[in-house]
């Protein structure tokens, strides 16, 4: 049998039909900013992507800017790991440099997530019998607070990458904070706007 589908008998129909499509505004660029390293450092197993520290990854999002790219996630590595009362001097003065340079040019996403903070890797502050939900919460709404005192940036809304098993706590959390809350999620800093999806659990590995 014959199926007729008119509206893909050519490329030009099919081109002005289409529903989905992939453009370079759709893709995401990751920067790996590592505290104290002195220049670029290759990352094994992702060809092409390496470990920037402040002005090298400066360099880098003029050249992604320059290509069409125009969406980068930070992920924040500090030099120093600790079981808690992290410090974020570093991630806010990178996300400074990189509003102060290229303004409303680009959307800078934030992985508001501990695991490269810790000495152990897990996205979570650990006691003896394992996750420390009050305390883990607790230190990422520092972490967001934190990265959103930087110039002309909003605090995202939602900490990021939270185990799956702290999740029920975060409604808890929320009423005695006061605040409204949601889900864990990935947080977006942008020009006035903030987003969030829901994620799963963190990946055990330390970057």
């Amino acid at each position: 049998m014959k199926r007729l589908m008119r509206l893909r008998a050519s490329q030009h129909l099919r081109d002005l039909c289409a529903e989905t499509e992939f453009t370079r505004a759709q893709l995401i660029q990751p920067l790996f900013v590592v505290e104290g390293i002195e220049s670029d450092e290759p990352i094994p197993g992702l060809r092409g992507t390496v470990r920037h520290n402040t002005q090298t990854v400066l360099r880098q999002i003029e050249k992604d800017l320059e290509e069409g790219v125009t969406q980068f996630l930070l992920f924040p590595v500090p030099a120093e790991k600790k079981e808690r009362a992290f410090a974020h001097d570093s991630t806010s003065k990178t996300i400074a440099e990189i509003r102060l340079q290229f303004g409303d040019s680009l959307c800078l996403w934030v992985d508001t997530c501990l695991c490269s903070y810790t000495t152990h890797g897990h996205c979570a502050v650990l006691n003896e019998k394992g996750i420390n939900h009050a305390a883990t919460l607790d230190e990422l709404d520092s972490t967001r607070l934190e990265d959103g005192h930087a110039p002309r940036l909003i605090p995202p809304p939602v900490p990021a990458g939270v185990a799956a098993s702290a999740a029920w706590t975060w409604a808890a959390w929320a009423v005695r904070r006061g605040r409204p809350g949601r889900a864990p999620g990935r947080s977006v800093l942008s020009n006035g706007a903030a987003t969030s999806r829901t994620t799963g659990p963190p990946a055990a590995a330390p970057r």
